[in-house]
């Protein structure tokens, strides 16, 4: 589900997880129009904080900016 009005779906770019400071598992996904979607509960969370990251599927013909919003840290 998209943020805005009505449905849209966006291809995915990549599918990352990583742990939140209380240890649970997150997934973090990027779609080809660059937004990047957290699923978690907790509010304010952000992809910076997360550890243990580990990159579980890119698109081959991706052009993402994940190493950004990541700050490098993919293993």
């Amino acid at each position: 589900m998209k943020k805005g009005e009505g449905w849209k779906m966006e291809g995915l770019t990549s599918l990352t997880m990583g742990f939140s400071m209380d240890e649970v598992l997150v997934s973090i996904l990027e779609v080809k129009g660059g937004e990047v979607y957290i699923d978690t509960h907790e509010p304010g969370l952000k992809v910076e904080s997360l550890t243990g990251l580990k990159e579980l599927y890119r698109s081959h013909a991706s052009t993402s900016t994940s190493a950004a919003w990541l700050g490098g840290h993919l293993p």
